[in-house]
């Protein structure tokens, strides 16, 4: 994971295509390394004992979806599957990389974490 994290973090474009290029593995086992690498980048916590009964297909289609809301990447407009979602980007910025604007969105709703905030809020 790690020589791959190396060669492709700093490529431009679709991650998965990167790494089908770069490695010439086949589409199936790129998409599942760009989604894990995806995962790994950010960190999400995938130890919790509720998500280790879940298969590996679950976590490759959420890492896609969030790939495709979160990132800087082209959006594919209607239903596509889970390859068609990651090459979608085959220009510009990486898919790895979080949307800035997103991000600080996100940092809004930390008041959320608070206790006294969420409680407040329940009500």
């Amino acid at each position: 994971m790690r020589r791959v994290w190396k060669s492709v973090s700093a490529m431009d474009g679709c991650t998965m295509k990167n790494i089908h290029e770069t490695f010439l593995l086949p589409d199936q086992l790129a998409r599942d390394y760009s989604c894990v690498l995806f995962l790994s980048a950010y960190r999400m916590e995938m130890a919790s004992v509720n998500l280790t009964k879940l298969p590996f297909d679950y976590f490759v289609s959420c890492a896609a979806e969030m790939m495709k809301g979160w990132t800087c990447t082209t959006q594919p407009s209607g239903p596509k599957g889970v390859s068609e979602t990651l090459q979608a980007n085959s220009e510009g910025a990486s898919d790895l990389r979080i949307d800035k604007d997103f991000f600080y969105s996100m940092k809004e709703f930390r008041f959320l974490l608070e206790r006294d905030a969420f409680e407040s809020f329940r009500r």
